[in-house]
């Protein structure tokens, strides 16, 4: 006996751009969280408060991607920035210690 699953009728509400749109917002999402988490244990300065400018207007534009799925050099470019963000920070909270 062969199960197979149904098939879904294409909506237009799902897609796998968008899923993947999903996917990658998600861990872009936890990167800058991860960054924003890290700058908490800073101690405030310009620096920092830049730093969470920055990912704050990264969440924005990520928040966009579940209507519009970015391409993947805007994904990339978003998740290169959102790792600089977290070495930054970790070398902030390293020099304020």
């Amino acid at each position: 006996m062969v199960l197979r699953t149904p098939e879904i009728p294409d909506s237009g509400l799902y897609s796998p751009a968008l899923a993947a749109g999903a996917a990658g917002a998600h861990r872009a999402r936890h990167a800058v969280d991860l960054a924003l988490q890290c700058l908490e244990l800073a101690e405030p300065n310009e620096e920092v408060r830049d730093l969470v400018r920055r990912g704050q207007r990264l969440k924005l534009e990520i928040d966009h991607w579940s209507s519009l799925p970015p391409t993947p050099e805007t994904r990339d470019e978003v998740m290169r920035t959102a790792v600089s963000m977290q070495v930054a920070a970790l070398s902030l909270v390293r020099r304020t210690r």
